[in-house]
């Protein structure tokens, strides 16, 4: 034991203190004293620094009784304002509204991300964390801000995530290391799905990484090229828009890559056209499913049978422009290969007009509910299957 333990004692009574607000104490702050020490040395340099508080009128210490009274028992704090002095400590409030007074000048700053510094100033002027970030943070919190601003500008005029990141903040990953935090906005905002990942939610913004390529199989053309002797083909995504199909052509919406592959090996239909969405359509699968939704009017989606799956079904028709029709995503299919889950609450389940999402979104809030991946699943085609 050493002074230093003495102090890392004294800071612990105030941290206490910071905590538990004069109003909501119901017994005194305190801590017990350890009785054994390493040295003679050791045990007087830690009773010389609790007794110089003491002097202060920072704590009380109080003794062991018997044949251990020359030892202190206990410290109990006596005035946290002087313990502060003793300590050369900065109060809790103070540094709070240090740090949120720097918030409220990034709010004036950063229009675009005005709403959550406004937010982080108040939280910590309330003694609370927000985003996971705390008064002690605000360095890293500044980081965040600009990053989520950067993001929320808009404007991104096709360039990937590294590329905007190194323009706007002079850091090709600064975005990269605050997606996290920048994606729970988004979703709190609304402006990214509740049920998207956190890259899912800066690509709604159109802001991405190099976009992933788009994978479709079936009789198709894009800059003279003929996909149809193919097992699948994967696009730049700035090709996307460029596909023709047969007017009219059966098109298949595959959500988990798995399905993907064994769907356009083993299940495919001659005049099928067949999509992979990669969960939530990124922006290149999005401009692929607008494309193809002027050129036919059925899709069948296949995805997982659960909230997000069928919200996911509701996103690919919003990229159409007409809903699809649910493929193996049903009450009897889950109740036979899925297992039971907890309702679903009404705000996770998307509102479609269709009578095949009105069910499944009915089922996944009941009691009887169950959920079902779809790789769980062999491939069945909508177009050998034999008709309703």
């Amino acid at each position: 034991m050493s002074a230093d333990v003495a102090r890392s004692t004294l800071h612990k009574l105030a941290d206490l203190a910071e905590r538990q607000p004069p109003a909501a104490r119901s017994r005194p702050i305190q801590r017990r004293l350890p009785e054994r020490f390493d040295s003679v040395e050791a045990r007087e340099a830690f009773e010389t620094l609790l007794e110089g508080a003491q002097q202060w009128g920072a704590v009380s210490l109080t003794r062991r009784r018997g044949e251990a009274a020359h030892l202190y028992a206990r410290v109990d704090l006596a005035d946290l304002d002087a313990l502060y002095r003793y300590l050369g400590r900065t109060p809790a409030a103070e540094k709070a509204d240090a740090a949120a007074r720097q918030m409220d000048g990034l709010a004036r700053e950063l229009t675009a991300a005005a709403p959550t510094a406004r937010e982080l100033a108040a939280a910590w002027r309330a003694g609370r964390r927000h985003l996971g970030l705390g008064r002690d943070d605000s360095g890293e919190a500044e980081a965040f801000l600009r990053a989520l601003d950067a993001v929320r500008q808009g404007g991104f005029a096709g360039r990937d995530m590294r590329t905007v990141s190194a323009r706007r903040l002079g850091d090709s990953k600064a975005v990269e290391r605050h997606t996290a935090r920048i994606a729970r906005v988004l979703r709190a905002r609304g402006e990214a799905d509740a049920a998207a990942d956190d890259t899912e939610a800066l690509a709604a913004l159109g802001l991405e990484k190099f976009p992933p390529e788009v994978r479709l199989a079936g009789p198709a053309t894009v800059a003279g090229a003929d996909l149809r002797t193919l097992t699948f083909a994967a696009l730049p995504p700035e090709h996307a828009t460029g596909v023709v199909v047969t007017p009219g052509a059966p098109l298949v919406t595959v959500e988990n890559l798995a399905s993907f592959n064994r769907y356009v090996r083993e299940a495919r239909a001659g005049a099928e056209i067949v999509v992979y969405t990669g969960g939530f359509p990124s922006r290149g699968v999005a401009a692929l499913l607008g494309a193809l939704g002027r050129q036919t009017a059925r899709c069948h989606h296949w995805g997982d049978i659960d909230a997000t799956g069928l919200r996911i079904a509701a996103d690919v028709g919003r990229h159409l422009g007409f809903w699809p029709q649910l493929w193996c995503m049903e009450a009897a299919t889950a109740l036979a290969h899925g297992q039971p889950a907890s309702p679903v609450g009404a705000t996770y389940l998307p509102d479609v007009d269709r009578d095949d999402f009105r069910a499944l979104a009915a089922f996944l809030a009941s009691a009887r509910a169950h959920v079902l991946e779809q790789e769980d699943l062999d491939p069945v085609s909508p177009s050998r299957a034999a008709p309703d």
